[in-house]
């Protein structure tokens, strides 16, 4: 079973000026590895992108999986200036728990 957390991310005046994060801090329990650490880039998305946010969490279970991830920190929702973006979360949610990564899976935290 995955213990999923959801972390509400508070954002500095600099940052809202650029328009994107500069930093996330590691989430407690999640092993950020500090000397190879598994970054997972994911392109941003679009409302009108609905069947390719599929394809894109496909691939990131792929990564995980040839990583032997256990713990994830998914901060793609974490700067973000969409309101609605409920549909990419489930679809991320919907196939992480349904792929055969979830008994590997030890702990998922999602930054919003």
């Amino acid at each position: 079973m995955v213990d999923l957390s959801v972390r509400v991310i508070e954002h500095s005046q600099t940052e809202y000026q650029m328009s994107h994060k500069l930093w996330f801090a590691p989430a407690p329990g999640v092993d950020a590895r500090r000397d190879r650490p598994n970054l997972f880039i994911v392109p941003r998305t679009k409302p009108s992108d609905q069947a390719g946010i599929g394809a894109l969490v496909d691939d990131l279970l792929k990564a995980l999986d040839a990583t032997r991830a256990r713990q994830l920190q998914f901060t793609h929702f974490g700067f973000t200036n969409r309101v609605k973006f409920e549909w990419e979360l489930e679809t991320f949610l919907t196939r992480l728990l349904e792929s055969a990564l979830a008994p590997v899976l030890e702990r998922v935290c999602i930054d919003i």
